[in-house]
């Protein structure tokens, strides 16, 4: 079940049984002056969720619980003597992070900063760090059937990061681990 709009505690304390079609309104709430809608999505057979996103001419999904935040490309300090793909660190709500251009890092090719470029927020071992990409893409959600018919990672370049392809309507996804980005060790070395 997946609640919109609700505090928490609501959401512990329905008790729907399972869902008879593939989602559907629940009922309506008011609170804080607002009506919110519950509804619930059933993912019965669907092998995973992510956050869709764009880099250069490619397009990935990273799972949901990888991604902690999306930014609108924050005021940057420039840090000296560090790798070209390390723009500089931002102040995100008084902690340092880091933001590196993941095509820059990956493909050698600079990110152009559009209206639609976003830094995608993920933690790793020591904070959080922000990846500058291209375009946010929202929610993609793919089937077990899906994932059988995936295809390997034919760019060297992203095979560490990408262990498989989906075709989900007319777009190739792969499937990007922020896992695997973020233990790379030339990615925890950002000097030059």
């Amino acid at each position: 079940l997946q609640f919109s709009g609700v505090v928490p505690s609501l959401a512990q304390m329905a008790d729907l049984g399972p869902p008879r079609s593939a989602g559907g309104i629940v009922g309506l709430m008011p609170w804080n002056g607002k009506l919110y809608v519950l509804n619930y999505v059933s993912h019965r057979g669907n092998s995973g969720r992510g956050i869709g996103f764009r880099v250069g001419v490619r397009y990935f999904v990273s799972v949901i619980a990888e991604v902690n935040e999306i930014l609108t490309p924050p005021l940057l300090t420039q840090v000296p003597g560090t790798r070209r793909w390390l723009l500089g660190v931002a102040n995100v709500r008084g902690n340092l992070v880091p933001i590196i251009d993941l095509r820059d890092f990956v493909e050698g090719e600079r990110s152009v900063l559009t209206e639609s470029s976003r830094v995608l927020v993920v933690r790793q071992h020591a904070g959080s760090v922000g990846l500058l990409i291209d375009e946010v893409l929202g929610q993609r959600s793919f089937t077990d059937e899906q994932r059988n018919e995936a295809v390997g990672e034919a760019d060297e370049r992203y095979q560490r990061f990408v262990g498989e392809n989906l075709q989900l309507g007319d777009v190739l996804w792969g499937l990007f681990s922020m896992a695997a980005l973020v233990r790379a060790a030339e990615f925890q070395q950002g000097s030059a």
